[in-house]
């Protein structure tokens, strides 16, 4: 154990190949928290992004790379074509990975949020890529066990460019955005990651479109920062909304974001392992 959780994360596919004592170890949560608490979990920034790749690999080249996860140099080079997946950096040895969906493509500006107490990555929400409609699609990938992708239960209600963020280490909240009418929405509703459940919640005072999710470290409150309504598109709120799961009321908070004309949502999200 004290060898092993020294390994780079980028060999942990190849280790799990050695025997299954390796392989069940390599794809328990056990192992990778004990990397946390000893140091050796190695920062990773995960980006939802299209890349440029080559024409489609020889099937010499398939052969010898892994369907799921791509290690190479970045980006690549070749006859220019869209590819979906998630971009990965690595902090600690400043290298990139990609991996690809196993569910053909990607939302288009789907939220990313990070699950570090299960060592799950989620993709939410965003654009239909063909028909340019917010979807309630929601995938799951497996940092620990994979990295695998499944398919999780879908939100309640279609959505993009909502506010999100993970609560508590195992819900994951939602609310605004806009659906496929472009109506900025009031609506907001949790996920149970251990069940598999989503459900409705309190309606906010103000439509949010366009909004920031948030929550601070040791606090349980889901905030909704900014955003503007459907009558006032592009012009961003200065407040904030806050909802506390403990009383299940949202509270109204002025002077939060003070540019009317930018917008506060983020693209990266940060992960150790």
């Amino acid at each position: 154990m004290e060898c092993l959780i020294r390994v780079p994360y980028i060999f942990h596919s190849n280790m799990k190949s050695v025997c299954h004592t390796w392989q069940n170890l390599l794809s328990s949560l056990s192992f990778y928290q004990e990397r946390i608490k000893s140091g050796t979990a190695e920062q990773l920034v995960c980006q939802i992004q299209p890349l440029p790749s080559p024409s489609p690999p020889s099937q010499e080249e398939e052969e010898e790379e892994d369907s799921t996860l791509v290690v190479s140099e970045f980006p690549r080079l070749g006859n220019i074509k869209k590819e979906d997946g998630l971009s990965i950096y690595n902090y600690n040895n400043q290298t990139w990975q990609r991996i690809r969906p196993n569910f053909g493509s990607v939302p288009m500006f789907c939220q990313c949020v990070t699950l570090q107490s299960c060592g799950k990555l989620l993709l939410l929400g965003g654009w239909d890529p063909t028909t340019l409609e917010p979807v309630p699609d929601v995938y799951v990938l497996d940092m620990v066990k994979g990295p695998s992708w499944r398919r999780a239960a879908p939100m309640l209600v279609a959505r993009s460019f909502f506010a999100c963020a993970v609560v508590g280490g195992s819900k994951v909240f939602v609310a605004g955005g806009h659906d496929n009418q472009k109506n900025a929405l009031k609506s907001a509703e949790v996920y149970d990651v251990e069940a598999d459940e989503w459900r409705m919640l309190p309606e906010m005072e103000e439509e949010r479109d366009e909004c920031q999710g948030m929550c601070l470290d040791g606090d349980d409150r889901f905030w909704v920062v900014s955003g503007y309504g459907t009558e006032s598109q592009g012009r961003f709120r200065d407040d904030a909304e806050c909802y506390d799961p403990a009383t299940g009321i949202w509270s109204k908070i002025d002077g939060v974001w003070p540019f009317p004309s930018i917008s506060p949502r983020g693209t990266t999200t940060p992960i150790a392992f």
